[in-house]
């Protein structure tokens, strides 16, 4: 076996055994820690991998690009793993089946990201959504309402499921015009003359279309709030970080291989949109007194952001990937331990119920300020250097209507996460006492370690950046 192989391998055999133990033992605690070790043993793999050299195995593309995302997906979901088991323990039914949904989403995360063919892209997707429906379903007594858990459930895998057929019908289409579904063989310039050129347009629209679903990406961004509000803490947190880093790459790659936004057609719908999601999902955010309808407008905004760089991609692939790497870091590490830090919080669903947290726990708290602040590019923090490095190619490729956009988003996004800042310092006498919130000491020196990574890459980032580009370069 290709030892590149082994990080998958590993994380597929963990879940077997996993299989065993809830069938035979269901105990939480022996659940939670095979996880915690079968992430960490899979982390360090990959991480060790980065001195492989980059090769094709099996449809799977091993190049330090891929990797370096397969680590930060591996990091994204320890960093929501972390915080589950105190979570379960309210949950007495079958608690262990949670952690092998984990398993199964992680695997064909890591899948998506590796592949280069549209076969194993597809498995990936259909195992990283189907795993996503049955967690969006999960149940917890924490749960604001179990009725809208199933209301979810029902509504992702309904759209799930169309934007999956749009996507196939897409790539179905290209296939009958290359004869290949290796992800780098739909290029214009590579077609023959089978289908005509409007044909293969609308045939990369409807990959391009079901993408866009899936990120929830304006015009289709209005099932991704209530999808947010209905799922649990550690599930939206999935929906929002390890779901989206992978349907992104394959995004990026398609766009990097085939150079589609050098077509006009194409280059015009993605501008549109990017602005579009940019200005919108910043607007909508703002009346929200829901934080995961708050976080899922946010969301939207940032990967508008993160459009930008495709059009980068069309004249320099090298700082493309190197920004999208820092990007996707500074952004998803800092919303991961957000979604984590309000799973410890507990039935902390909307501003109202974070009133005065810097009274009750002001560790955790400052930690919450903190991420905020790099979501919304404070200087000072991780997020200002992903955000100043995006702004700074923008210029470089004299992309001015995006970075107008990208300018007028981050001016409308300071006032709903200002407010935020505001509402957590806000004193309420009544709800500090009535209220008292514990956090466990580990989950305390767990946050404190991820604030320290984002003040000290934001002062200091020579680091990051470093590492990135000089594995984006191989």
């Amino acid at each position: 076996m290709n030892m590149q192989l082994a990080p998958i391998t590993l994380l597929i055999v963990s879940s077997l055994i996993l299989v065993l133990m809830i069938a035979f033992n269901n105990d939480l605690r022996r659940c939670h820690w095979f996880t915690g070790l079968a992430l960490i043993a899979t982390l360090v793999m990959q991480v060790i991998m980065l001195k492989a050299p980059s090769q094709s195995v099996l449809l799977l593309d091993f190049s330090p690009f891929n990797t370096a995302l397969c680590i930060l997906a591996l990091m994204l979901v320890f960093i929501i793993y972390w915080p589950l088991q105190r979570w379960l323990n309210e949950n007495p039914t079958s608690p262990g089946q949670f952690y092998l949904l984990l398993h199964w989403c992680t695997i064909g995360a890591l899948v998506m990201i590796l592949a280069n063919h549209f076969a194993i892209f597809f498995l990936g997707l259909e195992l990283l959504s189907l795993s996503l429906i049955a967690l969006v379903a999960y149940q917890c007594p924490e749960q604001q309402d179990t009725d809208h858990a199933i209301e979810a459930a029902v509504k992702y895998l309904i759209l799930s499921a169309i934007g999956s057929a749009v996507i196939l019908l897409g790539f179905a289409l290209l296939y009958l015009n290359s004869g290949s579904l290796y992800l780098d063989a739909f290029g214009i310039e590579q077609a023959t003359t089978l289908l005509p050129y409007w044909l293969i347009i609308g045939a990369i629209l409807f990959i391009l279309g079901g993408m866009l679903f899936k990120l929830s990406l304006a015009p289709c961004h209005l099932w991704f709030a209530d999808l947010l509000q209905g799922a649990p803490t550690p599930v939206a947190a999935l929906l929002s970080t390890l779901s989206k880093l992978a349907i992104f790459s394959v995004l990026f790659k398609l766009f990097l291989f085939n150079g589609w936004f050098k077509i006009g057609v194409i280059e015009q719908v993605m501008t549109v949109v990017a602005i579009i999601s940019m200005l919108w999902g910043n607007l909508l955010a703002l009346k929200q007194q829901n934080i995961y309808r708050l976080l899922a407008y946010s969301s939207i905004a940032h990967f508008g952001y993160l459009l930008i760089i495709l059009s980068l991609s069309k004249d320099s692939a090298i700082v493309s990937q190197e920004i999208l790497v820092i990007y996707l870091f500074a952004y998803l590490i800092a919303l991961s331990a957000l979604f984590s830090l309000l799973n410890q919080l507990g039935q902390c669903d909307t501003l109202k119920k974070l009133q005065g947290l810097l009274w009750r726990q002001p560790l955790a708290a400052i930690t919450l300020m903190l991420m905020v602040l790099s979501l919304a590019g404070i200087p000072l923090t991780i997020g200002f250097m992903a955000k100043f490095y995006l702004v700074l190619s923008s210029v470089e490729n004299q992309a001015w209507g995006l970075l107008t956009a990208l300018l007028l988003g981050s001016i409308i996004s300071m006032f709903y996460y200002f407010n935020l800042l505001i509402v957590l310092a806000k004193s309420d006498k009544q709800q500090t006492s009535d209220e008292e919130l514990s956090i466990s000491l580990p989950n305390a020196v767990a946050n404190v370690f991820i604030a320290v990574i984002v003040i000290t890459l934001g002062i200091y980032p020579d680091p990051i950046t470093q590492f990135i580009s000089v594995l984006v370069k191989g």
